[in-house]
């Protein structure tokens, strides 16, 4: 798919590939952004409350 540079070029009106490079730069941000927080959430050592155990004679 090509692009179409508008010969006409009013303020404020972006050409089409300026856009699409915004966009996949705000996208890139937000992968990063998002890789950084679970990244960092995962590196936490877990909270104080400990693991509780099922217990085997549980009757339902």
């Amino acid at each position: 798919m090509r692009w179409k540079i508008s010969p006409k070029h009013w303020p404020g009106n972006r050409d089409a590939r300026q856009i699409d490079l915004i966009a996949i730069a705000a996208l890139l941000i937000v992968i990063v952004a998002a890789w950084r927080y679970l990244d960092d959430s995962t590196a936490l050592p877990p909270s104080s409350t400990d693991f509780i155990v099922p217990s085997q004679s549980t009757h339902w």
